[in-house]
């Protein structure tokens, strides 16, 4: 990941919480020490090799300051990286962003948020769903 504000802890701030199925808690870009510009990404490791055909991202509850444009990258190796499109987000909104794409073969998911109305990344939950 490129940032993240552990000043938001003790559950929020790390990328961590976008990952922990609970849409109260959050990943936050830093904004302590510093205030890094996007793009702002983090990488989700599934543990094993899926066939993958869309995620779904939920925002910050009640925070719409965030990114509005993501991209979706996927990877059997971490290395290695195929591009599945960008897409614009909703960030005045709690309900879900489902971003579909051509499936693919992935163990690595990487969210990238390209650009938003602030500097900030933040993120409340990212499901990935599988093609099977």
């Amino acid at each position: 990941m490129d940032s993240e504000e552990p000043a938001e802890g003790p559950d929020n701030g790390f990328a961590k919480a976008a990952i922990d199925g609970d849409l109260s808690t959050f990943w936050h870009t830093q904004w302590k020490e510093a205030k890094p510009d996007y793009p702002h990404y983090f990488i989700v490791d599934l543990g094993d090799t899926y066939t993958i055909g869309a995620v779904e991202s939920f925002r910050r509850r009640g925070n719409g300051s965030a990114q509005n444009v993501v991209q979706i990258l996927i990877s059997t190796d971490n290395e290695n990286w195929e591009d599945k499109g960008t897409f614009d987000i909703d960030n005045k909104t709690d309900e879900g962003q489902l971003m579909e794409f051509e499936p693919g073969m992935a163990r690595y998911i990487r969210y990238n948020a390209m650009n938003g109305s602030s500097v900030f990344a933040m993120l409340a939950e990212l499901d990935v769903y599988s093609a099977e």
